[in-house]
């Protein structure tokens, strides 16, 4: 357990600094290197009993056939011997001789065969008491052949019949030694058999294992990842940007998408907060501008009741020259009111028309910010794509590591077959292969669980990938709204730049008002003229406090305009959760 707990930590620090494809293409190579190492030792040991093999067939039971073919020899030599002895016809005994000596010639041969055949002292020895005999036996022959006494023929032939049985039986246990020799190779190539099958399967499930143990870091080590991605980019897309940010420090294409997700979220963060702020100036700025066109129409209205009162005042400095001085005086107070009142107008126009501006490049800066976070969020898009094409590798590998272990299934049952023709020599192997069979179908159902957690990946993926294409919708509502609130800020920039020209007009026409006035006061000869101008230049002011109230009002309804757009980006702004 302790063993198995260092290996997967090991793994887990390697796979820190490892790309996807080297992990796949490693976990791969450790189980083609164990199915390497396993076929390597098979093939050593079936070398060894393929030398056993022969072992046995050049040695035990050449020497076997060749010993058995001696003692066939001598017992046809001992017939022979027999009918010599017992015969009386000279030509059947020239007959019988001349067989014997043939089938000595071939005792030679076999016996001398079988000298290359030796496997140890025991069977060196006894083949040289063997060799002693046959000599004895041949010698006595010769002897018997030659002798012509009766007498002398019976001691020669008791002599040829002793040393015939002590051929046979040294003969016999040669034989017997040969077959033991066999036997016992036989049961060390059983032994060697069976040795080879139990390590062949203990290499074979210790493969399985650690196949299972990587399949099971690697599947874990991309799935903590996915499945944190996939939750902070649900969170994500429901608005809550106060999720933390993903704490993996993963080298492969894994970590290069959270690391992604991890700069999306602090630049969707950024926007939002920059968005929030524009959005603050541009609705203060939409307020000032509101009050100051309110103000700027009032003052308007007061211009047009002063104008008014100019006109009726020049009107009735023609009827009455008496009331000259007063309406003078009146005249100078009004000019000096449109003068205060033309400032303070050209004041908040030029301040309005900054703030219009200001608010301007805030959304030009908004807009370059959705920009940036829409290409973000569609690189995001892009890398989660890529993860379920790995996905889909991961899959193939869990398919070929099931195939794998459908064909050790399979093995575990045809070595349980064998070892039932067997018998009892093979009980212990069935209860091996069984063993076997049973790793293999556990290893099948874990190779199922990989495929369901691949799965799983494979559905939060889509899940994320529906999660991204919502955010990019949401991006892309955004761009358009800032789109809108730019172009009325373009409008309300010109309009202001409309009513400070009109306020400049409006500012000389009092100038102009406030000499006549001077004029009027140093010369009452030329008061009837000077109302004439007054007259005048009254009825062009009225025209151009038209003009300045119409601009006023064409200010209002942009700042009024203005401030529903600013409503509705904090209104988008809002649906996002940020500390």
């Amino acid at each position: 357990m302790q063993a198995r707990t260092r290996l997967a930590e090991w793994m887990r620090h390697t796979q820190v600094k490892m790309k996807l494809k080297q992990k796949l293409i490693g976990s791969f190579a450790v189980v083609l290197l164990f199915m390497a190492i396993l076929g390597l030792t098979d093939m050593v040991r079936m070398k060894n009993m393929k030398q056993d093999m022969t072992e046995i067939a050049q040695n035990w039971m050449a020497g076997t056939q060749l010993i058995q073919e001696f003692s066939y020899l001598t017992e046809h030599i001992a017939k022979d011997l027999v009918g010599v002895h017992n015969q009386m016809d000279t030509s059947v005994k020239l007959e019988l001789a001349r067989d014997i000596q043939a089938t000595m010639s071939k005792g030679d041969k076999a016996i001398e065969s079988y000298g290359k055949t030796l496997a140890n002292e025991e069977d060196e020895k006894n083949y040289n008491m063997i060799l002693e005999q046959w000599g004895n036996l041949q010698s006595n022959y010769l002897k018997y052949s030659k002798a012509t006494d009766q007498i002398e023929l019976i001691r020669l032939y008791d002599e040829l019949t002793q040393s015939y049985n002590f051929v046979q039986t040294i003969c016999r246990k040669m034989v017997a030694f040969n077959q033991q020799g066999a036997d016992d190779s036989v049961e060390k190539n059983a032994v060697a058999y069976r040795s080879s099958i139990v390590s062949g399967v203990s290499l074979l499930i210790l493969a399985v294992l650690i196949s299972v143990v990587i399949t099971w870091v690697i599947v874990r080590n991309m799935t903590r990842p996915v499945i944190a991605a996939s939750h902070v980019l649900d969170r994500m897309a429901e608005g809550d940007l106060t999720v933390s940010e993903l704490q993996f420090t993963n080298k492969d294409e894994i970590g290069v998408l959270v690391q992604a997700v991890n700069g999306m979220m602090r630049q969707m963060r950024e926007v939002m907060a920059r968005m929030q702020e524009s959005s603050s100036a541009v609705a203060s700025s939409s307020e000032q501008l509101y009050a100051s066109s309110e103000q700027n129409s009032e003052a308007s209205q007061h211009v047009a009741v002063d104008i008014q009162t100019i006109a009726t005042e020049a009107e009735t400095q023609r009827i009455n020259a008496l009331e000259c001085a007063r309406a003078m005086d009146e005249i100078t107070i009004g000019v000096q009111r449109i003068a205060e009142t033309t400032s303070d107008v050209s004041d908040l126009s030029a301040h309005a028309s900054e703030q219009a501006r200001n608010g301007q490049a805030d959304v030009q800066h908004v807009t370059m910010s959705m920009n940036a976070l829409s290409s973000v969020v569609t690189q995001a898009n892009q890398t989660i794509h890529q993860l379920a094409e790995h996905s889909q590798n991961i899959g193939k590998v869990s398919q070929m590591i099931g195939e794998i272990a459908t064909q050790t299934n399979l093995l575990a049952l045809n070595a349980a077959i064998e070892a039932a023709r067997a018998g009892e020599a093979g009980k212990g192997f069935a209860v091996v292969a069984e063993e076997v069979r049973k790793l293999a179908t556990q290893t099948g159902e874990s190779v199922g669980a990989i495929r369901g957690v691949v799965t799983s990946i494979q559905q939060d993926t889509q899940e994320a990938v529906k999660a991204m294409d919502a955010g990019l919708a949401e991006v892309q509502k955004g761009l358009q709204s800032v789109d809108r609130t730019e172009l009325s800020f373009q409008a309300i920039v010109r309009s202001a730049e409309e009513v400070a020209s009109k306020i400049q007009e409006t500012a000389a026409a009092a100038q102009q008002m406030a000499a006549s006035s001077q004029q009027v006061a140093a010369t009452v000869t030329n008061m009837e003229h000077v109302a004439k101008i007054t007259s005048e230049l009254s009825q062009s002011v009225a025209g151009a406090t038209e003009e300045q109230l119409a601009s006023s009002q064409e200010v209002t309804s942009s700042s009024q305009m203005l401030a529903s757009i600013a409503q509705d980006l904090q209104d988008v702004i809002n649906t996002y959760k940020m500390n």
